[in-house]
């Protein structure tokens, strides 16, 4: 049943998805992968609140691709300790072979420490993060994105590199990468004009 509701949920017949995966919930309450795709239902819809209530018992049923969602909404809630400390959790039970999900906590968590401002830290799970980037067939741009934001406060010469690559992959269908893409824009403008005024 949670799989029929994976295909509506693809196909966009987000009603009978939601149908499905709270059927497979009444069959068996501890299925975690169904809270998990509830929960990105939900996310979908826009009610957060039933989104962290769903991940929140996808994670205690051990599923690591929850503890992401759930650091990443933390992210986006401005409570990065909580967001640090899920990742981490996720990082301790990812399966070897998931880099998808490797990559996203990676990513997020340096994302959580770039918020703490713990710069060292957050360079160093985003510069992990693109190594296991480099086993996908698409370059993601957040670590990228994200790294840029990083060296703006530690090495500034060093960030127009990490904006470049945010800029040429960004996908501004996403709301953080749309957000991103505008900064690497304005960025590597305003370095284009000190050029050509230097000239």
């Amino acid at each position: 049943v949670n799989e029929r509701g994976l295909e509506n949920y693809i196909e966009g017949d987000w009603s009978s998805a939601q149908s499905n995966y709270e059927r497979a919930l009444s069959l068996n309450p501890d299925n975690a992968e169904a809270h998990y795709n509830l929960g990105r239902l939900y996310e979908d819809l826009q009610d957060f609140k039933k989104a962290l209530t769903q991940y929140r018992l996808a994670a205690q049923g051990g599923l690591d691709a929850a503890y992401n969602e759930l650091g990443r909404l933390y992210i986006q809630d401005k409570k990065y300790y909580q967001a640090a400390s899920l990742l981490l959790q996720g990082l301790e039970i990812v399966q070897k072979g998931d880099a998808e999900t490797q990559y996203a906590l990676l990513k997020n968590l340096g994302w959580a420490r770039l918020e703490q401002g713990r710069y060292a830290d957050a360079e160093t799970y985003l510069r992990e993060a693109i190594e296991v980037e480099k086993t996908f067939e698409q370059t993601p741009a957040a670590a990228h994105c994200l790294l840029a934001q990083v060296m703006e406060k530690k090495a500034p010469d060093n960030a127009l590199k990490e904006w470049e690559m945010c800029l040429g992959y960004a996908d501004v269908r996403n709301p953080d990468e749309d957000t991103w893409f505008g900064m690497a824009r304005k960025r590597i403008d305003a370095q284009d004009k000190s050029s050509e005024s230097t000239k």
